[in-house]
């Protein structure tokens, strides 16, 4: 369990990496295909997984969150490139 949520980390923060900044519902829909590729049995539905893990990346100032009037908007902060740089050696 513990290599899945690392993985999910790397997903979301390369994601991230290759805009400025990206809407959070597309992001959501984005990682949630990937999951479902990998066709691994879960009890609890990737969106719900996805949504966890983005609120504790913005809580440990891995993402930053900029909430507008309809949606809210996702960036990678410099700590979160540092991060993805480390999974990915």
């Amino acid at each position: 369990m513990k290599k899945s949520g690392k993985n999910l980390q790397e997903l979301i923060l390369s994601a991230l990496s290759q805009t400025k900044a990206k809407k959070k519902s597309d992001i959501v829909r984005e990682i949630e295909a990937v999951i479902e590729k990998q066709e691994q049995e879960r009890k609890v539905k990737p969106k719900y997984v996805i949504n966890r893990a983005l609120k504790n990346m913005v809580e440990n100032d891995l993402v930053d969150q900029h909430d507008t009037e309809h949606s809210a908007f996702l960036s990678i902060t410099s700590s979160g490139r540092q991060k993805l740089r480390t999974i990915k050696l």
